[in-house]
């Protein structure tokens, strides 16, 4: 069954909330307040409710239930609603009540619940205290990381685990996942969780295990409970004996997830636990308790890491008394009463669904089985059976299935039907109303069913947390961030939501946005006092840095560290901290960076063997001038991780070059801010926000296929925006085959005073405060790190002009050009002759002085610098015959047919009547069955797989599928040849006469006109594209034919406006209560087709959801009641589908009920966003030449009739017309809209005209159409 959500509202009123047959329980209540938004009315109650249990001296087990449910749950809405406080200190008075004494374990988990809600609120002192009363275990031996690739690590026994006829040896060497490991002595008393947390102790984390080992030394025969809560498997063995084993390959982590009870024997015991984990967090945490959970006598046992005693224990042998069941918590003690549960009847079967669902609850909050053993998930489906009629039940199943694998079609989704189950019993279900939402906003995408589910909750309680949260994501989902924010501002000044995390969380940026850095750091310090987190701690540290209170964010780090010691991010910000007062204050400078180091070594305590840390104390070695301990340290990584290649070529940087490239060829920044006069007037006069002083860069070209780049900029700072925009600054970099830094970043005051920006890390930096004024000195080098993949191939395209449109004073451009090679140029623009002299190093230097190019307006959708210059090219290949020489060698042999592909080709075209029909047949199979993917890095960047491969992987990338679609062409006699290709959205001119790689980042294939066949150009990555159909980015580009050992310039030439025709009729029938039936034919050819393809061709099941939520963008809520497409498979036939559908409203009634407005129906073009500025220097790059035909009929109702046909409009010029044409005929409005582009680029001259045209176009599809009553005037 399917609620609509919008019949909620008045199901409200007609279904209050059904009594039960005797008074509620108060966990009942509790139950119902939640599931209807209640959050802080059901957290008073679970207050009180535990309150309740302290005046009772004795608990049976059912009360004792009730009184775990009732724990758990208050828990989790504290945490929601930012009352870990309240909740710890109710706890605290809990704790001692009398009847809680025959339940230890119960008692353990209030203790637990207690610790994590001090750990919430920053008290880690209190919790910490818990803990050792609960007897964690603190101080063990560790072996690992161990391999544990699928489990299989897990399940084979170690040497270890076999018993006495192994003793343990603390000074062996074993194999570990990524190299020798060794038994290690771990203590984390520091720690305020007690917890091991594997995720910062040892590297690798992924697919490893570990072993933990300690003793336990006892006087006489003593049974013990280990128990354990781990995020992954678990095996304990005492004596070498296993006691218990789980395998789980990732679970949430709890609290006492696994148990096994032993017997210690007199003397020392040794204790192995062995743990494993995937992919995901692994934490493990131990306590030893007596069989009842109560804590072990102090004396009793003692725990030791002694070697010896170590040793001594790994002789003992395994106890063989009886062992004694461990405790359990009073709701697994129910389970057994679930047993039958089905076969009974009336209020028997009623309690039992209630205690089903009790135990789902908090078999789900303990997570003690991974996702495929859950036994929440068959109790909450136990429950719902139990208790059909139950909405609370439905909405818990419906949770229950949140991590399995579901439908899109909600017909085949039991999550998204038990919430509407939900909703459909119990109308004020606000949880399962929230619930559907959100699955509409994130799994669907849909946001108009996911508003409907919100406007339902909301008139259930429009002033809960849950609903405010939910409201929130979904504004944020539709772009409404003014609404948003007011939303924020209104719903924190409302003294409720003051301390809902969620809620600070969306608050901060905005102040932090609105530079009210006092308010956020005010927000960010009652987060912290409600949900405390490492990220907030940092957060308020860099905010008090902001607002210069230095001291206060060392101290507010130093308490971060005590409190999250296992968070490698406290130590990083730390570090940055310090180098950042190290940049800035060269008196404190060498301390400051001996502090950052204490930092990384704190962490290495920790987690030796971590690289990052490696590399970052590498990095402040540079930083710091020491060359000695940056070697040491990139030493130590590679030792750890050999193929760190960015690490190893730094090492090897380090060894080889004596002096800097560029030393002796810079410029002196104070010679040249001397000299300089101050802004320019073209800058102050067009309120530019900053302007170039100096741009200069120099590269060398090794002879060996690599190159070094050398920048410096001087940048004059002229407004507030101008500072905004170089606050911060990134390296352009190819990461990967690149390796480069910042070398200096500072900003130059007016008084000469510099400060130097934060160097953390070596590809971007952020600058201190700039004010309008200064100056912004940045000097950088970029390193190739191998060998071209074009062997000693140079290419270089240099633009004199600065990307952003800034002037600049003094553009600079040095080459250094290595001997024994021939190098080619060519200029664009006014690019002055190089002057040229030979290099101390004996390669030729050319420099290239361009002085006060003027600003210009970035304006959209214009060329660039590629055709207007002043721009400068040098390549070493001589003509397009040596490169397309070079890539035809290369991928030649890549081209070799093998006897399934051509069994394959000879399949695809048996029966095929011509030649142009075998190549669609190939075309098709290649585009629409071979699946593309893009190889952007490595030698693949332009050498392709060979065919064999790609047939049989089935993917590959754009010259993948070119070589395999010629090849399997040639095989029915048809010539086809590789073609480079820029591909682009907005096609500028270029010139190709001077060959270089990047001119191209495409590849396709050229058909020439050969038997019967005309000229094609095919482009393989062209998904769903009818055989003549290309991509719009291939359109008019210039590009090159690679015919054997000979390069071919040739054009692809624009297709004409007929080519790319989207047409669309409506039909419109109106009614007299404003409602309408409308018929739709929609029609595309061209590049239009494949949309309509790719829109409606995948997952038919979903195209009446889709079609609603597109056409709902013109039409508001419509009902489908037939829709037709074509076969969108056959490309043969043109893409097309037809619709008849109800539009409830479509016209609205006014004047006394005497007039019908129809707001506009058309999809409108809206062109004008093409054209928003007034005026153009350049010329505007638009799509290729298209046209567009739009027919609307509006039939009015009987006794009404059109009142005024819409105004006519019309519009030609040589890029493009425009038509718009109304008619009435026999009581009926037809409107017609023709739109044609003839040219994908519009002159700056014609800009003028074209823009009257959008304006025209927008005006004309935009009137608004009036009917009258017959009779009225």
């Amino acid at each position: 069954m399917h609620m609509r959500p919008t019949l909620l509202l008045l199901a409200l009123l007609a279904f209050p909330t059904p009594l039960p047959a005797q008074p509620p329980t108060p966990q009942q209540e509790l139950v119902e307040l939640v599931q209807s938004g209640a959050t802080r009315e059901a957290f008073k109650l679970g207050i009180e409710t535990l309150l309740g249990f302290e005046k009772l001296n004795r608990l049976g087990i059912s009360a004792a239930a009730d009184f775990e449910f009732t724990l758990v749950q208050t828990g989790e809405l504290a945490k929601q609603l930012g009352e870990s406080r309240r909740f710890a200190e109710t706890l605290e008075r809990v704790r001692s009540q009398p009847g809680l004494g025959a339940y230890p374990l119960l008692q353990a988990l209030l203790q637990y619940h207690l610790a994590e809600h001090w750990l919430n609120i920053g008290a880690s002192d209190k919790a910490q205290t818990i803990y050792d009363q609960l007897g964690t275990v603190t101080k063990a031996w560790m072996l690992g990381p161990l391999d544990n690739e699928r489990g299989n690590g897990f399940r084979r026994k170690h040497r270890i685990e076999k018993g006495p006829e192994h003793p343990l040896d603390l000074k062996a060497k074993h194999q570990g996942k990524a190299r020798k490991v060794a038994w290690r002595l771990l203590d984390i008393g520091f720690a305020p969780e007690r917890n091991f947390d594997f995720d910062s102790l040892i590297r690798p984390t992924e697919q490893v295990l570990t072993i933990l080992a300690f003793s336990a030394r006892v006087e006489q025969a003593t049974p013990v409970s280990i128990r354990l809560g781990c995020s992954g498997s678990t095996r304990i063995l005492v004596n070498g004996q296993k006691l218990f084993q789980r395998d789980a390959e990732s679970r949430a982590f709890g609290f006492d997830q696994d148990v096994a009870t032993a017997i210690l024997e007199p003397g020392d015991n040794l204790i192995l636990i062995k743990s494993g984990c995937q992919e995901d967090i692994f934490q493990l945490r131990v306590r030893l308790t007596d069989p009842s959970g109560a804590p072990l006598p102090a004396k009793r046992v003692i725990l030791s890491c002694d070697p010896e005693r170590m040793l001594a224990a790994s002789k003992a042998a395994a106890s063989k008394r009886p062992i004694p069941e461990s405790a359990m918590l009073p709701s697994e003690r129910l389970l057994k009463r679930l047993k039958g549960a089905k076969k009974l009847e009336g209020a028997a079967r009623a309690r039992a669904g209630q205690l089903a669902y009790r135990l789902a609850f908090l078999l789900k909050a303990a997570a003690r089985e991974e996702e495929t053993q859950r036994r929440d998930r068959a109790i909450a489906r136990l429950a719902t059976q139990l208790r059909p009629e139950d909405s609370s039940c439905w909405k818990l199943y419906g949770d229950a299935l949140e991590s399995e694998r579901w439908s899109g079609d909600r017909d085949d989704n039991p999550r998204y039907a038990a919430y509407e189950r939900a909703v459909t019993l119990w109308p004020r279900a606000q949880l399962a109303m929230l619930a559907l939402a959100g699955m509409e906003l994130e799994s669907r995408s849909n946001h108009r069913r996911a508003w409907m589910w919100l406007e339902s909750a909301r008139a259930v309680r429009p002033d809960g947390p849950d609903f405010l949260e939910s409201e929130l994501a979904l504004m944020k989902a539709r772009e409404l961030d003014k609404e948003a924010h007011l939303r924020i501002r209104s719903a924190l000044l409302e003294g409720r939501h003051a301390h809902f995390v969620p809620l600070l969380a969306k608050a901060i940026p905005l102040a932090k946005g609105d530079s009210r850095y006092e308010e956020a750091l005010a927000l960010l310090q009652r987060r912290r006092s409600v949900r405390d987190s490492l990220r907030t701690r940092i957060q308020i540290a860099r905010m008090q840095l902001r607002l210069g209170q230095s001291k206060a964010a060392f101290a507010t780090l130093a308490q971060a560290e005590l409190r999250f010691p296992w968070e490698q991010d406290v130590y990083e910000v730390l570090a940055e901290f310090y180098r950042a007062r190290a940049l800035s204050s060269a008196k404190d400078a060498a301390k400051m960076w001996a502090q950052a180091e204490r930092a990384w070594m704190r962490f290495l305590a920790l987690c030796p063997e971590d690289v990052y840390s490696w590399l970052m104390l590498a990095e402040i070695a540079a930083q710091r001038g020491d060359v000695k301990a940056q070697v040491t340290r990139l030493k130590r990584a590679l030792a750890l991780k050999p193929g760190l290649t960015d690490a190893a070529r730094r090492l090897d940087f380090l060894s080889s070059e004596p002096t800097p490239f560029y030393e002796g060829l810079e410029l002196d920044s104070a010679a040249l801010l001397k000299a300089d006069p101050g802004p320019s007037p073209e800058s102050l006069q067009a309120k530019r926000s900053h302007e170039y002083i100096l741009q200069h860069s120099l590269i060398r070209a090794y002879s060996n296929g690599t190159s070094s780049r050398y920048e410096h900029k001087l940048v004059r700072i002229l407004t507030e925006r101008g500072a905004q925009i170089w606050s911060s600054y990134s390296l352009p970099i190819h990461s990967g085959s690149q390796l480069g830094r910042i070398l200096e970043a500072r900003v130059i005051k007016p008084n000469g005073r510099s400060l130097r920006a934060r160097l953390g890390q070596a590809w971007y930096i952020q600058l201190p405060k700039i004010d309008p004024g200064d100056i912004v000195e940045l000097k950088l080098r970029v390193d190739d790190q191998e060998r071209s993949f074009f062997g000693d191939y140079f290419g270089l395209e240099h633009s004199f002009l600065p990307s952003d449109g800034a002037a600049s004073k003094l553009s600079r451009l040095d080459v250094l050009l290595e001997k024994g090679r021939s190098y080619y140029f060519q200029s664009l623009g006014a690019v002055p002759q190089p002057r040229t002299q030979q290099h101390e190093s004996g390669a030729e230097l050319r420099s290239w002085v361009l002085r006060d190019l003027p600003g210009r307006d970035v304006e959209t959708r214009a060329p660039s610098s590629r055709e207007t210059g002043p721009l400068l090219r040098i390549s070493t290949y001589r003509d397009w015959n040596q490169f397309a020489a070079w890539w035809w060698d290369l991928i030649r042999k890549q081209t070799t047919m093998t006897p399934a592909i051509r069994a394959h080709v000879q399949k695809l075209v048996r029966g095929a009547k011509s030649k142009e029909e075998q190549l669609r047949r190939i075309y098709e199979f290649v585009t629409n069955r071979i699946r593309y993917e893009a190889w952007e890095f490595g030698v693949h960047g332009y050498k392709p797989y060979s065919i064999e491969t790609i047939y049989e992987r089935r993917h590959g990338d754009c010259k993948d599928k070119a070589i395999l679609m010629n090849a399997m062409l040639a095989e029915v006699g048809i010539k086809a040849y590789p073609v480079l290709i820029l591909a682009e959205e907005q096609r500028e001119k270029d010139d190709l006469s001077l060959p270089l790689i990047e001119h191209f980042n495409h590849c396709i294939s050229y058909v020439p006109t050969q038997d019967g066949l005309s000229e094609l150009w095919l482009d393989g990555t062209a998904d769903r594209y009818p055989l003549g159909v290309l991509p719009e980015m291939d359109y008019g580009a210039d590009l090159l034919v690679v015919q054997g050992h000979e390069g071919k310039i040739k054009r692809i030439p624009w297709p004409t406006p007929e080519d790319n025709c989207r047409a669309q009729r409506f039909d419109v029938r109106l009614l007299a209560n404003g409602d309408a039936i409308v018929e739709m034919d929609q029609l595309a050819s061209g590049f239009h087709d494949p949309t309509l393809r790719h829109r409606w061709a995948n997952e038919p099941g979903k195209r009446q959801e889709r079609l609603q939520d597109q056409l709902g963008r013109i039409f508001g809520k419509i009902e489908i009641e037939d829709m037709q497409f074509s076969k969108l498979e056959d490309l043969s036939e043109p893409a097309r589908y037809q619709l008849r559908f109800r539009v409830p409203g479509l016209a609205r009634l006014s004047g006394g009920a005497q007039e019908l407005r129809l707001v506009p129906i058309f999809s409108r073009q809206n062109l004008s966003a093409l054209a928003s500025a007034e005026t153009r220097k350049k010329d505007i790059l638009l799509t290729p030449p298209e046209s567009r035909q739009f027919r609307v009929r509006i039939t009015p109702p009987k006794g009404w009739r059109i009142a005024e046909s819409p105004k006519k409009a019309s519009f030609d010029a040589p890029f493009a017309s425009f038509a718009f044409t109304s008619e009435v005929k026999k009581g009926s409005l037809e409107i017609a809209s023709y739109y044609v582009r003839r040219r994908q680029r519009i002159s700056a001259a014609e800009y003028k005209r074209f823009l009257d045209m959008t304006r025209l176009v927008d005006r004309a599809e935009n009137q608004e159409l009036l009917l009258v009553k017959e009779g009225k005037k």
